[in-house]
């Protein structure tokens, strides 16, 4: 972000960026920012808890989903969901919630805030999702918790034509691009305190208003393109660093079986 972004950064007097800093930004490695932050950020390290609460009345008939076929990681639409609880260090009491939504083929994100983890609220907000993103929505695929298992989302899918799967029981890597975001998004920009009442939820959903345009838009992220063992060491190969919508624009050239009309404009 920052090769490609501090020219843009340094122009605005706020940040008090000369020359001098933002060539030596321009040029610093991951590795050394790293380095230099790692004891801030140890220092101020938390960890979320685990709430997922399973919904077992309508599991058998939600079909599990345990990965991808190379044709559908090569076109957009096919989702996962999470939700994040807000609650710090208790759990008692009713605190705010994050829905995760991210295409799986570009990584594209949407976290959206709701008052607790009510299945209407998350799937007021699924619906949301639906009706806003410049991109398909073929399937919605989440884990266990009852916030997702059940008739109301499960009805609304099947009317409106969009496949529901589930990750096995205890398997987070099934849901893994969406647990990515949970923690490269909203703990990177929310953290792990505790957020409460209306007059947080609609502070937290003014900041991902922003947030979201800023991440699909603007933040370039790499790619996974392959992953191969070597004796005992995994060797992982990465594409070069594209915005979200970069990386499906350019898509649509590069790939011939990524239905250019699957992007709304």
């Amino acid at each position: 972000m920052l090769r490609q972004q501090i020219a843009c950064i340094a122009s605005w007097p706020a940040f008090g960026i000369k020359p001098e800093i933002a060539g030596k930004l321009a040029r610093i490695s991951p590795a050394t920012i790293d380095r230099r932050l790692g004891k801030d950020r140890a220092a101020l390290a938390l960890r979320g808890k685990s709430l997922t609460k399973p919904g077992d009345s309508l599991k058998s008939r939600i079909p599990i989903r345990t990965f991808y076929t190379s044709e559908e990681r090569r076109k957009p639409g096919f989702w996962q969901i999470d939700t994040v609880h807000h609650c710090g260090h208790a759990t008692n009491g009713q605190y705010l919630h994050t829905l995760t939504a991210t295409d799986v083929f570009s990584g594209w994100v949407e976290p959206r805030a709701t008052l607790n983890n009510a299945h209407k609220w998350v799937f007021q907000e699924l619906s949301s999702v639906r009706a806003s993103v410049p991109l398909p929505v073929s399937e919605f695929h989440s884990d266990n918790g009852s916030e997702f298992i059940n008739h109301a989302t499960e009805a609304w899918c099947a009317r409106e034509g969009i496949a529901f799967t589930r990750s096995r029981s205890r398997n987070k890597n099934d849901n893994c691009f969406v647990e990515q975001k949970n923690g490269a998004v909203v703990r990177e920009y929310v953290g792990y305190d505790r957020l409460e009442g209306a007059e947080e939820l609609a502070l937290l959903s003014e900041v991902y208003a922003h947030l979201a345009p800023l991440l699909n838009f603007f933040m370039p992220t790499r790619r996974l393109e392959s992953k191969t063992r070597v004796g005992s060491r995994e060797v992982k190969v990465y594409d070069e660093p594209r915005t979200e919508i970069n990386f499906l624009l350019t898509s649509r050239h590069e790939r011939a079986s990524c239905n250019p009309a699957g992007i709304r404009t």
